[in-house]
């Protein structure tokens, strides 16, 4: 363009230098776990998956509750456990429908049923009751 002047040189390492009156955008505020579902991408467009958290009645996420999930689709049932982020991924999964139960410290506590369809991810927020131990403290 005629009349415009080149941009300074600098180094690939350094960092662009912002004016001071230039606005500066603020990072988005944290969003509530339960909606947060991890980005899951099946394998191959012929199966799905079913992704999501469990967290006690006061969103505190629940290590090492157990996910059983059934189907006609499958032989047998499908059982998954939550990282300490609450978090569990059933994936490869031929589309269907599937019962899903969850049970903590070996009580059943919650059930659901979903759609899986090939090439996506189903997404499911679990929220149970998980009474005081009988030394008060909380599993």
């Amino acid at each position: 363009m005629a009349g415009c002047a080149a941009p300074p040189s600098r180094s690939p390492n350094e960092p662009i230098a912002r004016r001071p009156d230039a606005a500066v955008e603020q990072p988005e505020p944290a969003k509530c776990p339960e909606l947060e579902y991890a980005a899951v991408t099946p394998a191959s467009a012929v199966v799905g998956a079913i992704a999501g958290i469990v967290q006690d009645d006061r969103c505190v996420p629940l290590r090492g509750a157990e996910l059983i999930a059934k189907s006609p689709a499958v032989a047998g049932d499908q059982v998954m456990f939550t990282d300490e982020s609450g978090r569990f991924v059933l994936d490869e999964l031929p589309p269907g429908t599937y019962a899903i139960a969850v049970r903590y410290w070996r009580v059943e506590q919650a059930r659901t049923v979903v759609v899986v369809r090939a090439g996506e991810s189903t997404n499911v927020a679990f929220r149970i009751h998980v009474p005081p131990r009988p030394d008060g403290e909380v599993y």
